[in-house]
């Protein structure tokens, strides 16, 4: 089951602090403000937050003018944010704000910010509201989107979240940097939650496109396989493809690999999964398990093999031998059967097609593996699609068995 929850990275926006601190004033402030303002200032600089803290009385007492309350409130937050007070940090934002000192160029920053730490406080309201004004103002970054995306997933509005998290990551991608793996996972993580399985398996193909690693595929696929509506056959094809991606990594893998292809009737393609989870150690010889499904499968795998050349033979059961031939890897017999399978009136054009394509993949023919598993619509549709990508250019480094 997919953890839900994990956060998406967000850097504390400390480029505000600087700024501040650093800021040449290109207005007037009265001596006695600039001395209390040195005073708390040099207690920062030491590291003293006590003293400094007990000094921001005494400068704010002497900020009269609106931007004496401005400098005042800045030096303030650089003092929160020593503390590690959010919430101080958000009052300091407020003060700024409403001084009526800050500099006309810095207030859609300056909302955006105030946005953040409300989205910190979880006061996801205002942080709507102050980063919707930032962005009016003319303040956009992929960073305040995704702050939207989350404050609106976090309050139950999963399509306006999942909207301002497509733009965050279309803005990224406009700017020239890589979308961080932890934003799909993230939106995937809100997917599962509202179980919209068609967009867990988007975001993970998404992710795969960018981070194609084998742990992603098994992430992505392992998740997908908590979709309700999958029939063992669309189970089995999931597993096939963790197998095809180079992704199968436990024991719990290669027997649900084992189980599904036993629950398809492919005894064949169990037997020879359950030796390779054994050649690489995955899988113990004497594990009861495994040991009992191998004793059952072995004795089966060579009698269903006898049987496909008669069924092959027929019209009304190539799609039987072609499930048998994909099974054992006769990926080129495969195919050429399931396009007979499609003449008769009662195909499942959906599964159908989609084997047709993954045969045609394994096969090495990843041209006609596209045009195939792109035409799929309907049930099959996410199967296909995950497919379609192993197939693609992208994809073209995956290892294809021959």
């Amino acid at each position: 089951m997919l953890t839900l929850g994990a956060a998406m990275v967000l850097a504390p926006p400390t480029g505000a602090y600087a700024a501040q601190k650093n800021r040449t004033p290109d207005y007037v402030l009265g001596n006695d403000f600039r001395m209390a303002a040195r005073n708390v200032q040099a207690a920062m600089d030491m590291g003293d937050t006590v003293t400094a803290s007990a000094r921001m009385g005494s400068l704010e007492a002497v900020a009269r003018t609106g931007p004496e309350k401005y400098a005042a409130a800045a030096l303030h937050m650089q003092l929160a944010a020593k503390q590690a007070d959010l919430t101080g940090q958000r009052k300091a934002l407020s003060a700024m704000l409403e001084s009526g000192g800050a500099p006309e160029s810095d207030i859609p920053y300056l909302r955006y910010l105030a946005g953040y730490f409300s989205f910190m406080l979880n006061e996801l309201n205002d942080c709507v509201a102050q980063i919707t004004y930032a962005r009016q103002l003319g303040y956009v970054s992929p960073q305040a989107m995704l702050i939207l995306a989350d404050a609106h997933l976090r309050m139950g509005k999963y399509p306006e979240g999942m909207a301002f998290l497509s733009q965050a990551m279309a803005q990224q991608r406009a700017a020239g940097g890589n979308v961080d793996a932890s934003w799909y996972d993230r939106a995937a993580s809100f997917a599962y939650k509202s179980k919209d399985w068609s967009g867990l398996a988007s975001w993970y193909r998404q992710k795969i496109m960018q981070y194609p690693a084998p742990e992603n595929w098994r992430s992505a696929i392992s998740n997908y396989l908590d979709n309700p509506a999958l029939t063992s056959a669309m189970k089995l094809d999931l597993y096939r493809l963790i197998s095809a991606s180079d992704a199968l990594a436990s024991e719990r893998d290669y027997q649900a690999y084992a189980q599904a292809a036993v629950d398809n009737g492919q005894y064949g393609e169990a037997k020879v999964v359950i030796e390779a989870g054994r050649a690489d150690s995955t899988l113990l010889t004497g594990e009861a398990v495994t040991a009992g499904l191998y004793k059952t499968v072995g004795a089966r795998a060579g009698k269903d093999k006898v049987k496909l050349a008669t069924q092959a033979a027929k019209v009304s059961t190539a799609g039987e031998a072609a499930n048998g031939y994909l099974a054992l890897g006769e990926y080129g017999r495969a195919a050429g059967l399931y396009r007979t399978a499609l003449t008769q009136s009662s195909a499942d054009t959906g599964q159908i097609n989609t084997r047709l394509g993954i045969a045609l993949a394994r096969s090495g023919d990843r041209e006609g593996a596209r045009q195939m598993l792109s035409a799929v619509t309907g049930p099959w549709a996410d199967i296909a699609q995950f497919w379609l990508l192993w197939a693609s250019p992208a994809a073209a480094s995956l290892p294809t068995p021959g």
